[in-house]
């Protein structure tokens, strides 16, 4: 008995120290913008908008959320998001904002340009630690592996 109770405590303690040794995520997000820029093909020329239009269109406070957006002409519903909260309760809190965008898109799009639906509804909306990352694409496959390969 006293030997399986050892290896039972040797296994929690390894456990324990190991979930005590996971670091928190650091992803250069101007690096991973970059990269889905770059190796995520998009139907309309997407360009940077400033802390004030992402205020708005995102509804977060750029003053406290660290965010970098790209967007299309407004003919297409394609866009790149990325923000680093300042931890990961507001970046729940991001997560749902990027999720009501996206649904607000979809309610925009439907009667506008309705084949934009298919891109919202396999949009790339993840949060993982303190960051959130939006991708509207029809390439979802290479955003999918672009954004993965960042959240290691």
């Amino acid at each position: 008995m006293k030997k399986v109770t050892s290896i039972l405590l040797a296994l929690f303690l390894c456990l324990f120290v190991t979930a005590c040794g996971q670091k928190e995520l650091n992803i250069d997000t101007a690096s991973l913008t970059s990269d889905l820029l770059k190796n995520v093909k998009f139907e309309d020329e997407i360009s940077e908008i400033d802390g004030n239009i992402i205020s708005s269109i995102y509804e977060v406070d750029t003053t406290v959320i660290k965010a970098t957006a790209y967007i299309g002409s407004g003919a297409t519903a394609e866009e790149i998001a990325v923000f680093e909260a300042p931890d990961k309760e507001k970046a729940k809190e991001v997560l749902a904002l990027a999720n009501k965008h996206i649904e607000e898109q979809k309610s925009d799009f439907e009667s506008y340009n309705p084949k934009e639906i298919k891109k919202l509804n396999n949009a790339k909306v993840v949060q993982k630690d303190k960051y959130v990352i939006i991708c509207v694409t029809d390439d979802e496959n290479n955003a999918s592996k672009v954004i993965n390969k960042y959240l290691k």
